[in-house]
């Protein structure tokens, strides 16, 4: 069984120290794909590119109540049905109406039928249904759109799954015996991808991911700059990203112990603490020609052109409002989540500056805002 994280601050550290087991085998960049240089310190682009590549800009309000105080926001969606909001800290899906008024939330923590001791994930198909996965121990729970449970269904244990015409997909985390999985709508394992076989004895935090995009199955191990695509029965490299400076250094996982030992451990701990560059690849999103990414940075990839945008650089009031990560739904619609601290501190006291050149920002001119509120959601759509 995998051993679960704990949350318990925000931001990258947000992820307690756990046991588990890490990828080595892939470390070295594979021949084929292609090869894409990256300096996260020069290669941003401006709001006006920004601009350029998304229009029908939003901004909506979540409520907060006393029945809605979210703590984190681990993973958002977006349909024309509501807004969705995974807390992984509260163990709770928040479930908000278009407009950002509060509607419910699935909160079902305990050992009986229907009921979760944890949550990695989530989907909502296109008949409002909701799927939760425990992924520590592999369950997916399945409720209806009023929240009464339907089944429960047993995968393998992973960090993400996602649904398929044929059953399901889950990347593991490089938790089990490989990093990605197929399944049958029973659950059984159809195809496994990449072994985990040559590991590390612990990690320390977690990245990489995967995603579908149309026929297209994209992931990328843990700890690796690699993203890979499942063809049949195989893997093959389609992208191999060098950060540059902000590589992560040879000796942060190789010079470790055989065994999980205290000082290996701590020592360890300590390199990853000091290491502010490219842990992994993770937080996937993908729309017709584009693909995305959190590598420090938010970085979204022309997938026909292959033109590399990193999304570090961005001026005016874009800059508080996209420092999160982002997430995208069927429609092409990308959106992120801001904090209001970030409206209150970095948009109001210059928003007169700005609401004639981006009429989204007019909603922040007619609320009172509290540093206690829920965040706001950015929404756009990706050109085509």
């Amino acid at each position: 069984m995998k051993t679960k994280n704990m949350a318990s601050v925000k931001g990258w550290l947000k992820t307690a120290i756990t046991f588990a087991i890490l990828l080595a085998g892939c470390q070295q960049s594979p021949e084929g794909g292609k090869k894409i240089v990256l300096d996260l310190e020069q290669d941003g682009m401006n709001e006006t590119e920004f601009l350029e590549l998304i229009t029908d800009l939003q901004l909506i309000p979540l409520e907060t109540s006393d029945s809605a105080l979210i703590h984190f926001y681990d993973k958002l969606y977006i349909n024309e049905q509501g807004i969705y909001v995974l807390d992984n800290i509260e163990k709770t899906l928040f479930i908000f109406n278009p407009d950002g008024s509060f509607r419910s939330k699935l909160c079902r923590v305990g050992r009986a039928p229907g009921e979760y001791m944890d949550l990695d994930d989530f989907k909502v198909d296109e008949n409002g249904h909701l799927f939760l996965y425990e992924g520590g121990i592999g369950n997916l729970h399945e409720y209806d759109a009023q929240g009464n449970f339907v089944q429960k269904t047993t995968l393998v244990c992973g960090e993400e799954f996602d649904r398929t015409e044929n059953g399901y997909v889950v990347y593991s985390g490089n938790c089990e015996d490989y990093t990605l999985y197929t399944l049958d709508k029973e659950g059984n394992v159809l195809q496994q991808y990449l072994s985990t076989e040559n590991t590390l004895p612990f990690h320390f935090h977690p990245n990489g991911g995967m995603v579908q995009s149309g026929e297209r199955l994209l992931f990328a191990p843990m700890f690796d700059y690699t993203i890979y695509e499942v063809s049949g029965d195989t893997c093959i490299p389609r992208y191999t990203f060098d950060f540059l400076a902000d590589n992560l250094p040879a000796d942060i996982l190789h010079d470790v112990p055989d065994k999980v030992e205290k000082q290996g451990f701590i020592n360890f701990i300590q390199k990853m603490t000091k290491f502010h560059g490219v842990v992994g690849l993770s937080k996937f999103y993908a729309h017709g020609k584009w693909l995305g990414f959190l590598a420090k940075e938010n970085i979204l990839i022309n997938t026909e052109t292959h033109e590399v945008h990193v999304l570090n650089d961005l001026g005016g009031p874009l800059f508080a409002l996209s420092g999160n990560p982002w997430f995208v739904n069927e429609k092409g619609e990308i959106y992120t989540h801001v904090t209001a601290s970030n409206v209150i501190h970095g948009i109001l006291p210059v928003i007169d500056d700005y609401i004639d050149d981006y009429p989204f920002l007019k909603p922040l001119k007619k609320r009172k805002i509290q540093e206690t509120d829920n965040d706001w959601i950015f929404k756009a759509k990706l050109k085509e």
